[in-house]
């Protein structure tokens, strides 16, 4: 395998590691006159070793001329991160061959979390002295493989042969990796370790002592919303809310000085924040470990609590959502469904009222007035509820809705609400034995449609399980156009009855207006015995 370019024998350099700045240190600095031309190659490799000395010396062909048989594997790349040269030590360590490599883009042999360290060191264009860095490369077995790296930037003079020709030939800025291969165990405990923090789903988060982030996983960055290049090599309080962050630094120097801090080794619940600015609850975690070559970090968790609750919690909400939703809604909430919504092409709505509410509660106080009403419905709730196919829909002032044939398939849904209205009048009558004393006895008045309905869930906070459709409407006015202690049902609904005794029950009642839908015909009760013709026609003037 050939180099970039011919190199002679006698100029070969010197066979030891320039990974090691003591090492480039043996070689005595040369005087250097800006004025005096080229530098000689065996003065270039300390030069380039040291981290001072950033003045435009060579071209890219001296450049690769000098490196082209050094131990250390040595690969330059440009400010866009595509690979300019790669010299024989490279080839062996990674096992392309330099037209493989040359004109490919860094990402392409370099792990994405090594790929933020790299562009990190390289736009801060400093010679790195951390030998505890580590590159996660691409070898020709097409394995990842762990290896220590320095980055430095240098400054040329030419990038082409055409531009090293011109009087005034233009700057540009190179960056040179030193690359040595790591023991077999370093290398699988560091890959290891790579692979761990990208599988986790919790947040891993590493800073050093001075607040400068180092970790960030896949997992930060679905929870902050920031990438890994964007967080690494920037200051931990970004992610915090400024209350918080403006007394960062001492707790950190508090630490460090006594050993004592408030988060360290402990379970908190604190405030973070996101790249888009949303505060959000996080449970956090931090320990201070020494990661090697003295090297501590603050390395620990940030879990957002705000997707997070703990078993009991979930229970609770469990419980919660029973109380509020259907069954098996609850369960499809809970579950973590967001948009709830299914058709039923034939259901059953009931709507109750409780005639002369409003007119009662001038006569009698506030107080007594809530307490009579959350009597007759929470005896409504557990007679019907706890015994018929039905589902609790809501209350409006004084009126009562509950539905059948939802959310699960039930054939004797009109059936059933004719049964709960029944029931009803029986939670009523009781109420009135216990309330002697009121003006006037109480009565309820009930109107019932059948047919399709769409059902679903409308809301984030108090949100609320309801029905829409021509089927709604209906039913809302079988029992606004009713009649008071007598049950109101549509011609769907009576048809829709599979009891015979059911139906013996209902007579025809002819020309009802129901608004949004003209005159109909609808089929009533005769409980009170007093539902004439002249009745029924005052009913339908009155509500009409």
């Amino acid at each position: 395998m050939g180099t970039i370019c011919s190199v002679p024998q006698q100029n070969k350099v010197n066979e030891e590691s320039l990974f090691s700045p003591s090492s480039a240190a043996r070689y005595s600095k040369p005087k250097h006159d800006p004025n005096a031309g080229v530098v000689s190659t065996s003065e270039l490799v300390p030069l380039i070793m040291d981290s001072s000395f950033q003045e435009p010396l060579v071209s890219l062909h001296q450049l690769a001329f000098t490196f082209s048989f050094a131990p250390s594997a040595v690969i330059a790349f440009d400010t866009q991160q595509r690979i300019l040269f790669a010299n024989s030590s490279t080839e062996k360590l990674l096992g392309f061959r330099q037209s493989q490599l040359i004109g490919k883009h860094m990402k392409e042999f370099v792990s994405n979390q090594s790929m933020v360290h790299l562009r990190k060191m390289s736009r801060a264009m400093i010679l790195t002295q951390h030998t505890d860095r580590h590159l996660h490369v691409l070898t020709s077995e097409g394995v990842h493989d762990v290896f220590s790296f320095k980055v430095k930037s240098q400054v040329i003079s030419s990038l082409t042969a055409h531009e090293s020709r011109l009087a005034a030939p233009p700057k540009h800025t190179v960056f040179l990796v030193f690359l040595q291969k790591l023991n077999q165990d370093t290398s699988t405990a560091m890959l290891l370790k790579d692979k761990l923090l990208q599988l986790s789903t919790l947040p891993i988060l590493g800073a050093s002592e001075t607040g400068i982030m180092e970790i960030f996983n896949e997992a930060s960055e679905q929870t902050f919303g920031w990438t890994a290049e964007e967080a690494i090599g920037t200051n931990v309080k970004f992610l915090m809310p400024e209350k918080l962050a403006k007394y960062h630094d001492q707790f950190i120097t508090k630490y460090l000085l006594t050993g004592r801090g408030r988060v360290i080794d402990k379970m908190r619940q604190e405030n973070a924040i996101k790249k888009d600015g949303t505060v959000f609850p996080v449970e956090l975690k931090m320990s201070y470990v020494d990661v090697g070559k003295g090297k501590p970090l603050f390395v620990g968790y940030a879990r957002d609590r705000s997707s997070f609750i703990t078993k009991n919690e979930q229970t609770q909400r469990a419980a919660l959502a029973d109380k509020i939703f259907p069954a098996s809604i609850a369960a499809r909430v809970c579950s973590g469904e967001e948009v709830i919504c299914d058709y039923h092409d034939h259901a059953s709505l009931l709507f109750c009222d409780i005639v002369g509410y409003t007119a009662l509660s001038n006569k009698i106080s506030a107080h007594r007035m809530v307490k009579l009403l959350d009597d007759i419905f929470s005896g409504f709730d557990t007679t019907i509820l706890d015994t018929l196919n039905v589902e609790k829909l809501k209350t409006m002032g004084d009126c009562y809705m509950i539905g059948s044939g939802f959310p699960g398939e039930f054939k004797e849904h009109a059936s059933e609400l004719v049964n709960s209205a029944f029931k009803m009048m029986e939670v009523l009558e009781e109420v009135n034995q216990k309330n002697p004393d009121l003006p006037n006895k109480l009565m309820l008045r009930f109107g019932i449609s059948s047919g399709p309905v769409v059902c679903g869930i409308v809301g984030k906070r108090k949100p609320l399980y309801d029905t829409w459709g021509a089927t709604v409407n209906i039913a809302s006015r079988m029992e606004s156009t009713g009649v008071p202690g007598e049950l109101q049902i549509s011609k769907e609904t009576y048809d829709s009855l599979t009891n015979p005794e059911h139906k013996a029950l209902f007579h025809l009642r002819e020309g009802v207006f129901v608004k949004g839908a003209g005159t109909i015909n609808t089929f009533i009760t005769n409980f009170t015995g007093h539902l004439t013709t002249a009745t029924c026609t005052a009913a339908v003037k009155r509500h009409g």
